[in-house]
């Protein structure tokens, strides 16, 4: 039998040229038991030891080769789930930006409430501020973001045109897993921004800097908490919020079984959080810190609680 050729390797799949040399090599060892039923039982010769053992080596490199490729998809697969970022390390639920995600939507506005007749111009992910310099010395009070106004604190276009152009070239929210809101009760008028696994908190936390945040929207329930404003660090902390909220492989986790309320007798506008015993409760207190906690409900039962805090709350009764 003739060895295969390198062009044959070359233009065999994987499996097909396993499947090819086992055929060989079963054939050979047929036609040896033939041989010795038939009583011309003989040892191999070189040459038949020298093709088994070049098939057996072939077929070996093919099963390298096969699980080199298997460990490099593996690790492509791994890189998809989880996302590097500096400082952080690599944690539970952090999923990658791609590519082919849609990116921000953004304008800018000389004047408030983002009228038309204030535009300074749309801003697209491949502008560069060198090329808009015409514009450096415009007002800028007011961005849309995906086609929702908010005012700003007044500066100039050129202050913050590196931080536009970078929220343009950034992945647009695809779910609501956090939503912000400058105001109480989560009226959307006062939406400031929405989070979730893929938001870049640098040039979002950049353009919003210094805004109000006084409520907040977590798995469509609204929770008035401490006054507090948005920063990049409070925008990453609530990014560290929505990755608790998911399991490794990007599913929702599980709901929980301990709901807390911010008054007393459990009513469900007061309801803060519903947690279970796998809740990440460090990472859901970088929203609700500093929210007192003075009921909680188990199995249907309310029970109102001696006055603590969210953090003390949660990691109390995320046991039970």
């Amino acid at each position: 039998m003739r060895l295969l050729t390198t062009t044959l390797v070359l233009s065999m799949s994987f499996s097909a040229l396993a499947n090819n040399l086992n055929t060989q090599i079963e054939n050979k060892i047929e036609k040896l038991k033939v041989m010795k039923d038939s009583g011309q039982t003989r040892i191999l010769d070189r040459a038949d030891k020298q093709t088994v053992v070049s098939y057996l080596h072939a077929a070996l490199e093919i099963v390298e080769a096969n699980r080199d490729r298997r460990d490099r998809r593996m690790e492509r697969r791994s890189e998809r789930r989880t996302e590097t970022r500096s400082n952080r390390g690599s944690r539970r639920g952090e999923w990658s930006r791609h590519a082919s995600y849609a990116r921000n939507t953004v304008a800018a506005f000389t004047g408030n409430y983002c009228y038309s007749s204030n535009k300074i111009l749309d801003i697209t992910p491949r502008d560069k501020c060198s090329h808009l310099t015409l514009f450096s010395t415009q007002a800028l009070r007011s961005i849309s973001i995906n086609g929702k106004c908010i005012d700003i604190p007044n500066t100039t276009f050129g202050a913050k045109c590196e931080d536009l152009v970078d929220l343009a070239n950034s992945q647009k929210p695809r779910t609501n897993d956090l939503e912000v809101f400058t105001g109480n009760y989560c009226y959307s008028s006062n939406k400031l921004a929405t989070i979730d696994p893929g938001t870049n908190c640098g040039p979002v936390g950049k353009i919003l800097d210094g805004l109000n945040v006084r409520s907040v929207k977590l798995g469509d329930k609204c929770v008035d908490i401490p006054n507090t404003t948005f920063s990049v660090n409070k925008c990453i902390d609530y990014q560290d919020a929505v990755y608790a909220t998911y399991e490794n492989d990007g599913s929702r986790r599980e709901r929980g079984s301990v709901e807390l309320y911010s008054g007393n007798y459990c009513y469900s506008s007061n309801r803060v959080k519903t947690i279970g015993r796998r809740t990440d409760c460090s990472a859901m207190n970088k929203i609700f810190d500093g929210q007192m906690i003075r009921s909680v409900k188990f199995r249907g039962k309310c029970i109102d609680i001696p006055n603590t805090n969210f953090l003390n709350a949660c990691q109390e009764h995320s046991r039970n």
